[in-house]
């Protein structure tokens, strides 16, 4: 659903919007208003819908409706969307023609953005990259400090200046970030390696082998010992790991073939598990038993 239980930091937009710098989310005006009449939000930081939640959010507008109205600010013709896009999706693809809002009259672009900003951290609906990028938005189109930003959005400048950093990451590793394949933790060890080769060639490795963050934080400590080449890594331990890369990814794809099923093996230092993605109940039964089938040797 859109709304979630109200804790910890989803008590509501007010507890975290300074009343002389935002408007009061009151609104100048409640109500319904035509859907048709509402333009998108060009400073939406959420980049990402993802289609499961969405349909969640479907099913239930389609029982009790739009519980919580969606922010708008009145424009020349129409209204701009402030808050609210998948409440708005989803109403659309219901084939509603009104949905209920707060209108407000009188609101600036930076309060715009700040509103989406705060409202989706709230509900913590954005990812860190999504997060980064609004606020580097706040703070390129809007001549803002890190500090200025932090007030803004209830977060200390030390948060604010870890999240904007993560977009110097190689646009592969913000994806894999995006895909929640790394967390926070890991983006913030990587932004410890200079070198861009070597911050890919670790987040390969983190997610091949499912390491933590602690783990992660050792394993460049270690190759920071020895004489680094453009990927980061030993040549001999380049060799030694890529020959292992290989035999696991043998081992992988003999599975699937075997299993008619994706397989995923992560190692650790001592052992380590192996993954078998099943999509049904009867998938998983029929895996079973040709795990548990005489050798056809």
């Amino acid at each position: 659903m859109d709304k979630k239980p109200q804790t910890g930091l989803g008590k509501g937009l007010n507890a975290l919007i300074p009343k002389k710098k935002l408007p009061e989310l009151t609104g100048d005006f409640s109500g319904q208003i035509e859907i048709e009449q509402i333009k998108l939000n060009k400073y939406q930081p959420r980049e990402e819908f993802k289609p499961e939640k969405l349909k969640e959010l479907v099913d239930s507008i389609k029982q009790k409706g739009v519980i919580e109205p969606i922010i708008v600010a009145k424009v020349k013709k129409g209204y701009q969307l402030v808050c609210g896009e998948r409440r708005l999706r989803a109403s659309k693809m219901l084939g509603l023609s009104r949905i209920p809002a707060i209108v407000k009259e009188n609101i600036t672009d930076q309060e715009i953005l700040q509103i989406s900003l705060i409202e989706n951290i709230q509900r913590e609906d954005l990812n860190v990259v999504e997060q980064a990028k609004g606020l580097k938005k706040l703070t390129d189109e809007f001549n803002l400090s890190q500090q200025e930003v932090a007030n803004l959005i209830g977060k200390q400048r030390s948060s604010v200046s870890h999240l904007l950093r993560l977009l110097t990451l190689p646009l592969e590793i913000q994806k894999e970030l995006i895909k929640e394949n790394l967390s926070f933790g890991h983006a913030k060890v990587l932004l410890e390696i200079e070198n861009k080769d070597s911050q890919r060639d670790i987040c390969q490795r983190i997610i091949r082998y499912a390491l933590s963050v602690r783990e992660t934080e050792r394993l460049i400590k270690k190759a920071t010992r020895h004489t680094l080449t453009g990927t980061g890594m030993p040549h001999a331990t380049r060799r030694k790991q890529k020959t292992e890369d290989t035999q696991i990814k043998e081992i992988e794809q003999g599975l699937e073939e075997f299993l008619g099923s994706r397989v995923k093996i992560l190692l650790r230092k001592k052992g380590g598990k192996v993954e078998i993605e099943f999509y049904s109940v009867k998938d998983l039964q029929r895996i079973l038993e040709l795990i548990q089938s005489p050798s056809q040797g």
